[in-house]
Parts: structure tokens; sequence; C-alpha cells
């Protein structure tokens, strides 16, 4: 939540001289951070799983129950406030992943502390916590593919030059070729296109300022 805060109070700096995209990018590379996070704990949860699966503890089921509950409860209002700003939102959506994961994390811990309770099954701990470790990671792969595409500049799903080259041409008679054309994304919202272009004046009246703007 700290890197995601810091990244949207970041991004909102305007552009300047020497910042011509502005500072957009640190919401993506805070998605990227975000999801590199979420694998570690992926690990840690399972390293932590396997031991107690190897070396069996024991297990307060009372106290886990009410802490699982504080819990579910803290990020079920949590996913309230972020409902639907993840849907365009890279770096919220990494947010929204983790209190997501958290509230299926309680409800497992819920499920498995009610079972332990009642059965003294505590090996159904190590397991519960193996499953949610698989849910988190893939959502962290997900955050992480999707971020890692716009940091590499790649262009966006859906779209290559190509495709839009031939529209462009289609659409524009004046147009007789593009080169160096790049397409990519600052943010998922946010995307360029640049390319040199060249006109055929015969089949214009026009300047080729006002058909380039």
């Amino acid at each position: 939540l700290g890197i995601g805060l810091t990244a949207i109070i970041i991004a909102r700096k305007p552009p300047c001289h020497h910042r011509t995209f502005g500072l957009y990018r640190a919401e993506v590379l805070a998605a990227f951070v975000n999801g590199l996070f979420l694998i570690v704990v992926v690990g840690l949860i399972v390293y932590e799983a396997v031991l107690r699966i190897l070396h069996p503890i024991e297990i307060l089921g009372l106290e886990m129950l009410l802490i699982a509950f504080i819990g579910l409860a803290v990020n079920i209002v949590s996913i309230m406030i972020l409902r639907g700003a993840q849907k365009e939102n890279l770096n919220i959506r990494s947010v929204f992943y983790h209190m997501f994961a958290d509230v299926i994390s309680s409800i497992g811990i819920v499920i498995a502390a009610l079972v332990i309770m009642y059965t003294g099954w505590t090996f159904i701990d190590p397991f519960v916590s193996i499953g949610i470790s698989i849910v988190i990671l893939f959502w962290a792969w997900g955050v992480l593919k999707d971020s890692t595409r716009i940091l590499l500049e790649t262009a966006p799903k859906g779209l290559d030059i190509d495709m839009i080259s031939e529209a462009l041409k289609n659409n524009f008679a004046e147009l007789r070729e593009l080169h160096n054309v790049h397409i990519w994304s600052i943010t998922p919202e946010m995307r360029v296109f640049s390319a040199h272009v060249q006109i055929i004046p015969s089949k214009t009246q026009a300047k080729q300022e006002d058909i380039i703007s």
C-alpha cells in the first residue's frame, strides 16, 4: 500500500523541460515492485508451510480465528475503496490484488481455524497456506507481465505498427509511406505513437503541416 501510494503522489508531478512525459511511469514501476514483492511473499509462505508439515507445532485455533476475522474485515473495506479503479490503473491493480489475496487468505485461515478448533487437525494449516500461495502467484505473474511489457516499451496488447500503418494509409490517401514507426505505453491508459511520414503532394492541396497535425 505504501509503495502504491508513493507512486501515485510521484506520478502527479507535472511534466517539465527534462521530464517531458512526466513521472507517470512511477505507477508502473510500483506495480512491478509489488509484483516482485508478492512472489517473495509466496516463497516465504511456502517455505514456512513446508517447515510446518515436516515439523508440526501447536496452533492456537481461537486466536487464529480472531486475527483472521480482523484481517478479513480490514481487507474487505480496502477492496470496497479500491473497487473499480483497478480496471484502469496497473498500480492500483497490484495493490488491489494484494488486498484480494489477503481476503482469500483470511477466509482460508478462518476455515482452517474452525477445522483445527473442532478436529485438532493442525496439518490443514500449511496446506491451506500453500493453496493460497498458488492463487497469489497467479495474480503476481499477471501484474509482472503487464508492467514488464510497459517498462520494456513493447506495443500495447492487440496493436502493432503494421496494423496502425496500414490503417493510416487506408484512411489518408495523401500518405505515401511511414518510417521509424513506434508505438508504446507510458501507462496502460496512456499510449504513444510516433512516425516519420512521407506525403504525396499531388493528391492534396493542403499544406503538409495540416496533414501531419
